[in-house]
Formats: structure tokens, C-alpha cells, sequence
């Protein structure tokens, strides 16, 4: 299956490192995903969103798995996979991402997303699910904030492509 994650036209359109596509799909269970395209539209939206420009975008895209930040959000993603239920694993993985929008900027402030979300009253449940989701969350921000424009575009491409396979 080819996921058109963007629902934008026109002939610009981009696909994301095979390699990447293959790693992702593996670890989020989703083998029938074979390639995730970005159309124009995504192109625009991913370089605002990474304060980049879209030629950044579509230079790290297709290289997307060589980048250090994939390789180590698809341990971060496999470790929300293989440590917490199948229900919130996804919602988790957008708390992560979310970080990168500036919406969560802390660990305190993830803890009180988790919190909220999954509405969780037992301490040691959503201590487990902030540790299970801490190291994606950190590896994001930090790289979408690092001023090195391929780290920022690697890693809203990151988001971009787990979010696309998960759905």
C-alpha cells in the first residue's frame, strides 16, 4: 500500500526513504505500507513546521533513514511499541511529535499531557508511560530545535512518516 499522506495536488510530490518506510512499517506492525509520499502541500506545511526551507525538505526526505535523529526516534517509537498497550501507543507517539509544535517544552509538561490524555490516576501507570515516551519526546525537540536545518527537517519527517503508518 502507498499511503498519499497529504491530501494536496500536484506533480512535486515526494517520497520518503524506502529504507525508512520498510524500518517504520516493521516496528509499528504496519507491513503492508510500502512507500509514503508527501505532496506539494506537505512539502510546504513540514518546512514551516521545521522552520526550514522546502528544498531542505526535499533533500532530507528521500535520505530520511541515514539521518541519526530517524534512527533514533524508531528506538524511541519502538520502545513506546513494545512497552505500552496497543490503544495508546499511537496517541503517545503524537504526544511525542507534539513537542516539536512547541506545545509540550518540559518533561513536567509531558508527564501533565500524559496525564490529561490517557487520564491516568496511578502514579507508577503514568510514571511508566512518561518513561515508555520521554526519550522519543526529548530526541524530537531537541533536534527540531538544534538550528541545524536537515536535524529539523529529519525530524518532522520522522513524525510525518510514523503518524502516516499508525494513522
Amino acid at each position: 500500500m502507498v499511503l498519499l499522506a497529504g491530501c494536496g495536488s500536484g506533480s512535486g510530490s515526494l517520497q520518503i526513504a524506502d529504507g525508512a518506510v520498510q524500518q517504520g512499517a516493521r516496528v509499528v506492525g504496519n507491513k503492508s505500507v510500502t512507500a509514503v509520499k508527501l505532496s506539494t502541500d506537505d512539502v510546504t506545511r513540514l518546512a514551516d513546521q521545521a522552520r526550514v526551507s522546502e528544498d531542505v525538505i526535499r533533500e532530507v526526505a528521500p535520505q530520511l533513514d541515514n539521518q541519526s535523529v530517524w534512527q533514533r526516534s524508531l528506538s524511541g517509537v519502538q520502545t513506546v511499541y513494545q512497552q505500552t498497550p496497543a490503544e495508546l501507543r499511537g496517541n503517545l507517539v503524537g504526544l511525542a511529535c507534539d513537542g516539536m509544535n512547541g506545545e509540550i517544552a518540559t518533561q513536567q509538561q509531558l508527564a501533565a499531557n500524559v496525564q490529561q490524555r490517557f487520564q491516568v490516576n496511578n502514579q507508577d501507570e503514568l510514571t511508566q508511560l512518561v518513561h515508555d515516551v520521554v526519550g522519543l519526546w526529548q530526541d524530537l525537540y531537541e533536534a527540531r530545535n538544534s538550528g541545524d536545518p536537515d536535524l529539523q527537517a529529519a525530524a518532522v519527517l520522522a513524525c510525518f512518516t510514523v503518524e502516516a503508518m499508525v494513522g
